[in-house]
């Protein structure tokens, strides 16, 4: 009888109070080298246009599709100078490191590499990061030069603008 070998997922953050914005943010529980996965999402899809309904959780996918994250991946918080992204690997959706993060660092992305348009969720950014964008309002938003900087970190739907 052969013996059962059990794969267990490495949890690589914990939550604790945000540094950038009033609220919980999601924390390096040991360092993360550049490229690393972080997790992979787990959520509901839904198909529907959250622009006039608010919903500061949805993660856009596509227009009219978008993530639900259901436990504390919700709490991954906007930066202008993140240290991660998000990216759709064979149609499931990872949170992957753009630069190596400490212990203890924040681990954020920039929304705008996802979300076209946040209509009733665009917010003032406190992230206080030297290139800061003040208000995070959506992809559609941005001037070209900053579209383009973004270009490598894009869901795919948006790289088409």
């Amino acid at each position: 009888m052969g013996q059962k070998v059990l794969q267990l997922k490495t949890i690589k953050f914990y939550v604790a109070s945000s540094k950038i914005c009033n609220g919980l943010g999601i924390f390096a529980k040991k360092e993360i080298k550049k490229n690393e996965i972080i997790f992979k999402f787990e959520g509901k899809i839904v198909y529907q246009d959250y622009t006039y309904v608010s919903m500061p959780y949805a993660l856009q996918l596509d227009f009219n599709k978008y993530l639900l994250p259901k436990g504390d991946y919700k709490y991954l918080n906007h930066s202008c100078s993140p240290n991660s992204y998000v990216k759709l690997i064979n149609n499931e959706l990872y949170l992957i490191a753009c630069k190596n993060i400490e212990k203890d660092e924040e681990i954020t992305y920039n929304y705008n590499t996802s979300e076209f348009d946040m209509g009733v969720d665009a917010f003032e950014c406190l992230c206080k990061s030297p290139n800061c964008y003040k208000v995070i309002k959506g992809f559609k938003y941005l001037p070209p030069d900053e579209k383009i900087k973004l270009k490598p970190y894009l869901l795919p739907y948006l790289k088409k603008y």
